[in-house]
């Protein structure tokens, strides 16, 4: 996941040979990349990352640290980066532990200035594993003892001349540079201290400026206003000289832009993750067009950067130092008050829209909008939280929460800090309720944040924390009159209750719950009871009432054009015709469903039917569609928190692997779905009970009991993903072995396939249909595959397949 270098490093090949050096030393663990902000260490460390890519063979991961807030969430990012899925019941450090053993990695751990506390973390991860090397960008060093300091100094006269020019001359290819102008810019660099982001922006500037006029507006007396780099001061706190020079350097820019584009820039600086010209311009209450317009004028200022990467608009956000600068302004001007609660309100105003979208059918892209902005969303909780008890943002907070539950249902993908939640029911349950007309109020939003807290609870695995948490619910909701609330709590308690094995209350529940619904109208609440009363009778074995649950619930989605819950029906059809061993009818359903969860981007209805498809395709010996649906869940599975998508993933792998006759591999992930269920206590349907036997049966014919109960121990000992991710490796190689003479060993088996489609000339969307993977999916194998060709189009890689008699 490195990113990409868009433009060439200038004057650091000394410091990258060095690097190289250090890093290959065998007692040498942990490297710090010093310096000023803009000196370049996040740039030299993805070059000398691209130069170890083949001394690291299990890999070479980049780790943005610049949007964490708190030292804790430290190894919850690497292990989203490292795609270590996060459990309420397991310490995020421990899975990143379990992931390094055995393996050859190098982590680069970029922006730690602002995490120092955090520094004991990393050396825990160094002593678990003698394998692992971290390089750390920062402006200080982490003062560890294995640590090796790089300091990171200012470019030579020459480089730092070097690097003025080629800027000046891609904005301008008729810059010219005379012997004064030389000269001028030889000064300029020097009074910048010669550090690469300060050049860059003063060069920007001669598209309306000549070198010695530039000279000339850094005025040597404007005033430090703020605490830009004290962070990376290495002793006292005092201000060195050189750190005046960035500052004023930013300082400049800021003072040439307008009273409006300075307002504007503050704003900016307050999104984590970045931000669309609409959200900019309602947290401002400007016209979108005129924002628009200013957001242009910054960027060709290089105040602000567009960023494209995971948006479907254009998205923008701030080099870091600059927006620590802009920060700094904010509160210099006392405006940070203000700007919290317009923040709050903003992301209030977007998830009560997001919520009224989800439910009422507008559902195309919404989940990965919402993904996207989460990083957004924690900041405007993180602010409710802290706020007073009782104030307007404090409650605030409770809203935006509320507003997420459906997506939460909905997606099974949760991205928000489960320590959150804790402190939001702590601080509302030692909250004193205000006079009684404000009570209600405020336990609809206790009773709110049980409801959140034990679907969350649900999609870790913890079935009877959920429970606890849903009855304290129910019991709010009741006590407040809140009939949709009720609904909402009786749905919930009855899905406990089946996945615990109480079929007959679970079904109670339900119905009382429909009786509710149709009272007060609420369709998205009656479709979502009838789906989950399709899945209870599928436990009870009574599949005639399971279909014509899933009917009514498709009939109701047909007429509100609700293409989420069409595709909840198709994929539980698909899952009962598995179970009836009507495989083709379920792999027609389960087409369908696919299709549907695309168009939505419903990545948990997606990747469960892919795992569901797996199993249908395995059961028609259909071995290779099986395995590409089986690898392609594993390949998104990061994204779903839900414990039964990866019990079901893991049933098809095992299926997958008895037909292949590896029995030893499929009882250690026998082994891995016992723990599990055992750990959760969630009840296991019937249908799949008996067939699941039957296929045990094939093992126990091939070797003893006492090898069986060996494998499956040693397989319990694996936490879930980790299986998963010996599955896929498993998986790949016998196709690879199958067509080992007509592929490059340096391509994987997935991208053989996407390469032998572009020969045939298909679309990435066609090759995206055929393979049965998301479009984003196909993106990057094509890129990857141009990369490791070295060719630059479809026709070059056409041609090249040709040639080396890939295409079939």
């Amino acid at each position: 996941n490195i990113p990409e270098q868009i433009t060439p490093l200038i004057g650091r090949d000394n410091e990258l040979r060095a690097l190289e050096s250090l890093i290959s030393q065998k007692d040498i663990n942990l490297i710090t990349l010093t310096g000023l902000g803009g000196a370049g260490k996040t740039s030299l460390a993805i070059q000398l990352a691209y130069s170890m890519l083949e001394k690291f063979l299990s890999g070479v991961f980049f780790i943005p640290l610049s949007s964490i807030t708190k030292p804790n969430l430290i190894p919850i990012e690497i292990a989203h980066v490292l795609k270590i899925d996060q459990n309420l019941n397991r310490k995020s450090i421990d899975g990143i532990k379990d992931f390094l053993l055995g393996r050859r990695i190098l982590l680069i751990l970029d922006n730690f200035e602002h995490l120092m506390s955090g520094a004991s973390f990393v050396q825990e991860l160094l002593q678990s594993s003698s394998n692992l090397k971290i390089i750390v960008t920062s402006r200080e060093p982490l003062r560890l003892r294995s640590e090796q300091v790089y300091p990171i100094g200012m470019l030579d006269k020459e480089h730092a001349l070097e690097l003025f020019i080629k800027r000046a001359q891609s904005l301008n290819p008729n810059f010219f540079v005379s012997s004064a102008d030389k000269e001028s810019i030889i000064e300029l660099c020097q009074r910048l201290d010669r550090l690469p982001l300060a050049i860059e922006l003063a060069a920007f500037r001669t598209k309306l400026f000549t070198p010695s006029a530039l000279l000339t507006r850094l005025k040597p007396d404007l005033q430090p206003v703020s605490r830009i780099l004290n962070l990376f001061s290495s002793g006292t706190r005092d201000l060195p000289e050189r750190q005046q020079s960035l500052r004023n350097t930013i300082a400049w820019s800021y003072e040439l832009l307008e009273e409006q584009e300075k307002r504007i820039f503050r704003a900016a600086s307050i999104f984590p993750a970045g931000f669309s010209v609409l959200t900019l311009s309602m947290l401002l209450n400007l016209d979108e067009n005129q924002t628009l317009e200013i957001i242009s004028s910054l960027v060709d200022k290089n105040l602000l950067k567009p960023s494209v990467e995971k948006h479907n608009e254009p998205h923008f956000g701030m080099v870091e130092m600059i927006r620590e600068f802009a920060w700094d302004e904010i509160h210099h001007l006392d405006e940070i008050s203000a700007l919290k609660d317009a923040y709050v309100n903003l992301y209030l105003s977007l998830s009560q829209q997001a919520d009224r979208n989800l439910k009422e059918t507008q559902q195309i892209n919404l989940f990965k909008q919402i993904d996207e902005e989460f990083e957004n969303i924690n900041l405007a909780l993180e602010i409710c939280i802290t706020s007073t008890s009782g104030s307007k943002n404090w409650e605030a907070g409770y809203k935006i929460l509320t507003c997420f539950h459906r997506y939460w249902m909905m997606h099974q993908s949760v991205l928000i800090d489960y320590e959150y939640i804790a402190r939001a029911r702590k601080s509302i349950d030692e909250f004193m309720l205000p006079n009684p007309d404000d009570a209600k109020r405020f336990l609809i939003h206790r009773a709110d944040i049980y409801s959140v807290s034990g679907t969350l609870a649900w999609l870790t695995g913890n079935y009877a924390k959920s429970r606890e948490f849903h009855e304290i619910a129910y019991t709010l909701y009741l006590k407040t009159n809140h009939e949709q609330g009720v609904i909402e709590s009786l749905n919930n308690l009855s899905a406990n209750l089946g996945q615990m094995g109480d079929y007959d209350e679970s079904l109670k529940l339900l119905d009382e719950s429909t009786t509710l619904t149709q009272k007060l109208g609420d369709h998205w609440a009656e479709m979502r009871n009838l789906a989950n009363m399709g899945i209870l009778f599928q436990y009870i074995e009574k599949p005639e009432l399971a279909l014509e649950k899933y009917e009514q619930c498709l009939k109701i989605a047909q007429d509100l054009n609700d293409d989420y819950f069409k595709a909840i029906v198709n994929y539980g059809k698909g899952h009962l015709h598995i179970r009836l061993g009507n495989y083709e009818t379920a792999i027609e359903f389960l087409k369908i469903n696919l299709d549907t969860s695309q168009q939505i981007q419903g990545a948990y209805i997606f990747v469960y039917c892919l795992a569901i498809y797996a199993r249908a395709n395995i059961q028609m010996e259909k071995v290779e569609l099986a395995i590409h649906a089986a690898l392609e869940a594993i390949s998104l599975s990061e994204k779903i928190t839900d414990v039964e998508f990866k019990i079901e993933l893991l049933y098809a792998c095992i299926y997958i692997f008895i037909f292949l006759d590896l029995y030893s591999e499929s009882v250690q992930l026998i082994g891995v779905n016992q723990k599990v269920r055992d750990e959760t206590k969630m009840h296991e349907n019937p249908y799949d009970v008996r067939d699941f036997e039957k296929k045990v049966q094939k093992i126990y014919s091939s070797m003893s009991r006492e090898e069986f109960e060996s494998l499956r121990l040693a397989g319990s000992k694996l936490t879930v993903d980790s299986a998963l991710y010996i599955a896929a490796e498993i998986l790949e190689a016998p196709r690879s072995v199958e067509s080992k003479k007509q592929q490059p060993q340096h391509l994987t088996s997935r991208e053989q396939e996407v390469l032998n489609l572009i020969a045939q000339g298909l679309t990435n969307e066609q090759i995206s249909n055929e393979l049965v993977v998301v479009l984003k999916t196909v993106e990057k194998h094509v890129a990857s595959i141009f990369r490791k060709l070295g060719v630059r189009n479809r026709t070059e890689a056409a041609a090249w397949a040709l040639e080396n008699k890939i295409t079939v």
